[in-house]
């Protein structure tokens, strides 16, 4: 798995789209880690968090996302996305509750929201984590999604605090959720 660490400019008529905002950044957590050192977590972020998928349109800005899949920018998930980085360190600095979420793909995430969980719709942040292989870096947030959602907590039975699947990745060895 890799680290997206820029996206290259985007240009959509006369208006051009930088992503310094979703450049990855690292976040401590002291005393979590081994013999009481810290666990080093690398956010980073894939383009589905300023992008959609494209659904048969013909105009817009296209381009192929980190599985070589035709993606069109989404102006609407890009202004969302400006805020991303800050949404990130707080649920982590916060220590905000998450759960698995199953995307529309079948596949397991982590989701969490910034505030408590009150039914209905969201600002859901997407991710999953994994060991890193760079040097100062323990584990691996990568955002994959963005977007907002209509939750009924009643029905997600199991929440952890953010730490806990950070420490499970962490000290296991292994993707979260696998």
């Amino acid at each position: 798995m890799c680290i997206r660490h820029f996206f290259p400019k985007l240009v959509d008529g006369e208006q051009e789209f930088e992503f310094k905002h979703l450049v990855p950044f690292n976040h401590c957590l002291e005393g979590h880690g081994r013999d009481g050192a810290p666990i080093i977590v690398r956010v980073s972020f894939r383009c589905h968090v300023f992008s959609r998928a494209r659904k048969g349109e013909t105009e817009g800005v296209f381009f192929l996302d980190e599985n070589g899949k035709t993606r069109i920018f989404c102006k609407d998930r890009y202004a969302a996305s400006l805020h991303l980085s800050d949404l990130c360190r707080r649920l982590i600095l916060s220590n905000a509750l998450t759960w698995e979420s199953r995307d529309g793909n079948e596949k397991y995430n982590l989701a969490s929201i910034d505030g408590p969980l009150v039914n209905g719709e969201h600002d859901t942040v997407i991710y999953y984590l994994f060991p890193s292989d760079a040097d100062g870096v323990d584990v691996e947030f990568v955002v994959v999604s963005f977007y907002s959602k209509a939750w009924d907590f009643a029905r997600i039975k199991r929440r952890d605090k953010i730490n806990q699947p950070i420490k499970k990745c962490y000290y296991q060895g292994h993707r979260v959720p696998k």
